[in-house]
């Protein structure tokens, strides 16, 4: 939305366009049906090089990766607060913008199980490792929006955090650059996008079993 205010000669003009997310009602939970964007907390990439370096405040996160050597590679990493998130879930995309291309080269998404490192902390020495397996892989060629599709992981992490890496598959020159969530262009923003499934999750349950019914004796009677 935008807010419009005049001054007290009748001047106006337009904010900077912002976005607000309502709560519903159920503890937090999301209601059926909708979309919700997410910012990340945290965002930052770590360098090979200067392994002592936070690139936290940079509008920027980077991406290359160097086989032979950690030299001039680099890793980006990514946090969401889901503890308002409950619900079953339709797809959960990580969009990221790209902001610098090069040569076309696979990115992967990877999970990070250690939410402790710090947007203005966080090092190549004292970066958190990933767990193994990729939740997702993208082309990148270009620049401009992309999307990796986590939809199982955050799922799985609804009401945590939720740490993210992206690195890449193969060496290209220089590094990918994608905005980092201070870039000026707020539609360039890292966003992890989750839709939720029209009907709301159920946990089946096992029926009661049905008693046998007791015959009562009112009254015995005796004979010889």
């Amino acid at each position: 939305f935008r807010v419009r205010a005049y001054n007290s000669v009748g001047n106006s003009g337009y904010s900077n366009v912002v976005s607000a997310t309502t709560e519903t009602d159920g503890g937090g939970g999301t209601e059926p049906g909708s979309e919700v964007s997410l910012l990340p907390v945290a965002d930052a990439y770590v360098h090979g090089t200067y392994k002592d370096n936070n690139y936290g405040s940079d509008d920027r996160i980077h991406v290359r990766t160097i086989h032979c050597c950690d030299n001039w590679s680099r890793e980006s990493f990514l946090r969401f607060d889901l503890s308002g998130q409950s619900g079953s879930i339709q797809k959960a995309e990580l969009i990221l913008y790209v902001v610098q291309s090069t040569d076309p080269v696979d990115h992967v998404v990877s999970f990070v199980s250690d939410d402790s490192w710090a947007e203005e902390g966080i090092t190549w020495n004292n970066k958190p490792s990933a767990s193994s397996g990729n939740l997702a892989q993208q082309l990148i060629s270009g620049t401009g929006a992309v999307s990796f599709d986590i939809t199982s992981k955050v799922q799985e992490q609804l009401g945590e955090g939720l740490s993210l890496k992206v690195n890449a598959l193969k060496d290209v020159k220089p590094y990918i650059a994608y905005a980092s969530k201070e870039h000026s262009n707020v539609s360039y923003r890292p966003v992890l996008k989750i839709t939720y499934s029209e009907e709301p999750s159920t946990t089946p349950t096992t029926p009661e079993p049905t008693p046998e019914p007791t015959l009562a004796v009112k009254k015995l009677v005796l004979y010889n």
